[in-house]
């Protein structure tokens, strides 16, 4: 196109592209013609850049085929190629990527209906493990024995953090990732609510940085391991006293997610510590060796334990 006199024209190559006839003549407004209405201000405006910045461009745009009334993808490539004394010459470099963008399309949906199953996948499993918490509840109420209720107690804690996790990644829009701080605050609820004991005011202080983003499988052993280190603050930390606090913390650093699960208690009991064959410690050096972590314990005041993902 020669934006001086307004001379236009399509080579035949353009021409069988379009589905345009040979022997016709087409300026720039019937090409304009050719393009699907929507999509016609896109190429209107990359060319009014190229003609006042000289700024080539590429677009991808829509047009009717004449003749079979298809719709075609196009791609053009605007530049400028040289300056005569008839004045600047603008050419469009078409290219036909119809197939590129049907696989696209195709990949796309293929994305969004496996997305859909795996959420829905998560929802069914999180509503089978919500049916076996409210069983073991139930078969709670029939037990006199003290131990025996503990035992159940903290199985349900650990089926809840679970199905936590599944419902977290069904409710959001990123199927591969959790907030922290949002899953967090569920999970702390969830244990708070089943653990708490009744005759003391424990107070459960939660502090995350925003926007920490974690995998799914990470998320779930981490869950599992502060579901573990919250229940032994709630057994031991408190003996004798009326009230307490436990504090969660989860900081981004390094490219590190570091936790902590602190309580302002008597102190771990090291002798019995290292001594002790339970499930709860065996478990939090299992999910500990899982995550790939340290578990680091200091006591001043009260027990820390820290680790980092």
């Amino acid at each position: 196109m020669n934006h001086a006199t307004g001379d236009s024209g399509m080579s035949a190559g353009a021409k069988r592209l379009h589905g345009l006839a040979p022997e016709v003549s087409y300026d720039f407004d019937d090409y304009l013609k050719l393009i699907v209405k929507e999509d016609r201000p896109l190429l209107k405006k990359a060319v009014r850049q190229l003609v006042e910045d000289r700024d080539p461009f590429e677009i991808t745009y829509r047009i009717s085929v004449q003749g079979d009334n298809k719709i075609r993808y196009i791609q053009n490539h605007g530049v400028v190629r040289k300056t005569s004394e008839k004045g600047d010459r603008f050419f469009g470099i078409y290219r036909d990527v119809t197939h590129l963008k049907t696989s696209e399309q195709v990949a796309r949906r293929n994305q969004d209906e496996a997305r859909v199953l795996l959420k829905e996948v998560h929802h069914r499993i999180k509503n089978n493990l919500a049916s076996l918490s409210g069983l073991l509840e139930l078969q709670s109420y029939q037990i006199d024995d003290e131990r025996a209720i503990k035992a159940l107690k903290q199985s349900l804690s650990r089926i809840k953090a679970m199905a936590n996790i599944h419902e977290a990644i069904y409710q959001s829009e990123d199927i591969k990732q959790l907030r922290l701080d949002d899953y967090l605050a569920r999970l702390t609820q969830a244990i708070e609510e089943t653990h708490s004991p009744e005759d003391k005011q424990i107070a459960v202080n939660l502090s995350v940085d925003p926007d920490i983003k974690i995998d799914f499988d990470r998320a779930l052993n981490a869950a599992l391991l502060i579901n573990e280190l919250m229940i032994n603050a709630y057994q031991h930390a408190f003996p004798g006293r009326d009230e307490g606090q436990i504090s969660i913390r989860a900081r981004q650093s390094d490219g590190y997610i570091k936790l902590q699960v602190e309580d302002n208690g008597i102190g771990i009991d090291w002798d019995g510590w290292e001594k002790s064959d339970s499930l709860g410690k065996s478990l939090i050096e299992s999910l500990s060796k899982q995550l790939g972590t340290n578990l680091d314990v200091e006591v001043n005041k009260g027990t820390r334990f820290s680790f980092s993902l």
